[in-house]
């Protein structure tokens, strides 16, 4: 973990769609109360049970959200560049109720979270729009629950590979996850996951060579993926 050299909002590449709502002055406050800070590839973004006194903001790079268990982790999803990680903690406990830990090196920037909130208070735009992203992300998340914990393995899997194409926006990416944690993101050991990506391989469906997974034919993946 590393500090970066700083750069201002207003000149950043990368910005949330939420800073649209925010005025000049704001963003000045943003920039002002901000710490980026860079991770090299396993390194511990955020940590579960520990208190929220900042959101991190993904500037670039890849990281992975999972709630930790005694005997095996829970992935609930991949961090994209240009997303918040916040929780539902930020306004319930102030606890992190998950962990975050990088797949790939990650630009962050950590902004205090008093401001995050004060934001949310006076400024409607950006409170509808913090709402309607948590909303979103919420009915997602139980979707994928639902998906993961009634579907046969095959449709799991399936489930898993289509989030991960939407995830990296190509047909054909490196995966960033080992086979134990598909298992963890599909709710699946890791034996039965070799099993599946090699049966989806002998129909045809996917190519996945040296952790690189190439989806052939779309349209049987996601059948099986409604199917189940």
């Amino acid at each position: 973990m590393l500090k970066s050299n700083k750069i201002h909002c207003k000149d950043c590449d990368i910005k949330s769609h939420f800073f649209k709502y925010l005025k000049n002055e704001q963003v000045d406050i943003v920039d002002l109360n901000k710490i980026e800070i860079s991770f090299k590839a396993g390194e511990i973004i955020m940590k579960q049970g520990t208190p929220i006194t900042q959101v991190v903001f993904i500037k670039s790079g890849y990281g992975k959200v999972y709630m930790e268990g005694n005997n095996k982790d829970l992935i609930l999803g991949i961090t994209i560049p240009g997303r918040y990680i916040n929780g539902p903690g930020l306004y319930y406990d102030n606890i992190s109720h998950y962990t975050v830990s990088s797949l790939t090196n990650v630009e962050t920037c950590f902004i205090d979270a008093i401001v995050f909130k004060n934001f949310v208070k006076t400024n409607i735009d950006f409170a509808n729009a913090f709402l309607r992203e948590f909303c979103r992300r919420s009915i997602s998340t139980f979707d994928a629950f639902y998906g993961f914990t009634q579907k046969k393995m095959y449709g799991r899997l399936a489930m898993g590979i289509l989030y991960l194409s939407e995830v990296f926006a190509s047909l054909k990416f490196d995966v960033l996850l080992s086979k134990k944690e598909l298992g963890e993101l599909t709710n699946m050991t890791k034996e039965s996951v070799i099993r599946t990506l090699n049966q989806l391989e002998k129909e045809g469906i996917i190519i996945f060579e040296n952790g690189t997974l190439e989806i052939k034919d779309m349209d049987r993946l996601k059948k099986i993926s409604q199917k189940g």
